[in-house]
């Protein structure tokens, strides 16, 4: 849903505040960066700190809607192209992680998605190295030329 926002942020902010309104958008367009840098704090902090699974996926959301919101705030082409392709991207992703992270708590019945050792699962392999790779893909895709363009 986080993304939902983001989307009629880029809606609303071109359709009623374009071309014709500048008095209007100019209100609200200097504080999305700084609130978008605050939220990308705000979900780093809590990544560093979660000790669950499911609030690593969490926090991870908003950490990619802060990382979202630098590129909206730019109100430019070439932002708004690297944000509606982090919107798809992180969207997916984010889906990903939170669906492996329900498959691992599935499969340890009293640990459930705590960061703590407890007894071997069935398909730990397959699972461990698909919520590896989908953390790669959603760090990497902070890290892609169509964002650094912006």
């Amino acid at each position: 849903m986080t993304k939902v926002g983001a989307y009629a942020i880029i809606r609303v902010f071109g359709t009623v505040f374009g071309d014709g309104g500048e008095g209007l958008g100019s209100v609200a367009a200097p504080w999305v960066v700084p609130a978008a840098l605050v939220t990308i704090a705000v979900g780093t902090a809590g990544l560093l700190g979660s000790r669950r699974l499911l609030d690593l996926a969490a926090f991870n959301t908003i950490t990619s809607m802060g990382v979202l919101l630098v590129a909206i705030g730019q109100f430019s082409v070439d932002g708004l192209t690297a944000a509606l392709y982090y919107l798809v991207h992180s969207t997916i992703v984010g889906a990903a992680l939170f669906l492996i992270v329900d498959l691992i708590a599935a499969r340890r019945s009293v640990k459930l998605d705590a960061l703590v050792p407890g007894n071997p699962i069935s398909q730990a392999a397959i699972l461990g190295a698909l919520f590896f790779l989908v953390a790669i893909a959603s760090w990497g895709s902070r890290r892609s030329p169509a964002l650094s363009a912006s």
